[in-house]
């Protein structure tokens, strides 16, 4: 009953934020690739403020690429639509991603995703919440302005957070040190 409720939360979330706040700021960094998902086409990057999971656009093949390369890629921060308490471990399980032409040639596209862990930080002034997942990786997201917060969170709670991704709409391989992402000018 507990899952059909959140699902319900999850769905909700998703449908009323479409529209609302589609996606976070667009980044650029150099980032260290610590993780590749050939099955969901996503590959994870760390950069200074943590690793962000990016969904990879289409014209890169994610069978070449490697764990421990550095690639200069152009994403969306991911913004939380919604936190639950509790920490599911099935979150992550059955991503849905919606991918669109982009204006100007190439794609953009959505990912909506769990992820459960321990919140580590939570930033009200700017919107941001820290999680710790239960695999150790740091996940630094935004907040939607209307996200649902199914009770009050805070550091060292247990959650379960849905998140929407946007599709990196450029991924270079380059030998560049890692800097500090910083919103697209």
């Amino acid at each position: 009953m507990k899952s059909q409720i959140i699902a319900a939360a999850l769905a909700a979330a998703f449908a009323l934020n479409v529209g609302a706040q589609r996606r976070g700021p667009m980044m650029e960094a150099v980032a260290t690739v610590t993780n590749v998902d050939p099955l969901t086409n996503t590959v994870w990057v760390r950069t200074p403020k943590g690793e962000t999971p990016v969904l990879v656009p289409p014209e890169v093949d994610v069978k070449d690429i490697r764990v421990g390369t550095r690639y200069r890629v152009r994403y969306s921060e991911p913004v939380a639509v919604a936190l639950a308490r509790g920490a599911q471990p099935s979150a992550g399980a059955g991503a849905t991603a919606v991918v669109e032409p982009a204006p100007g040639g190439g794609a953009q596209g959505l990912k909506l995703e769990r992820i459960s862990g321990v919140v580590e930080a939570i930033d009200p002034a700017s919107r941001r919440i820290a999680v710790r997942t239960l695999d150790g990786r740091s996940v630094a997201l935004a907040l939607a302005q209307d996200a649902i917060v199914a009770a009050p969170i805070k550091p060292g709670d247990a959650v379960t957070v849905s998140y929407r991704q946007a599709i990196a709409t450029r991924m270079v391989s380059t030998p560049q040190p890692e800097i500090d992402p910083a919103p697209r000018q």
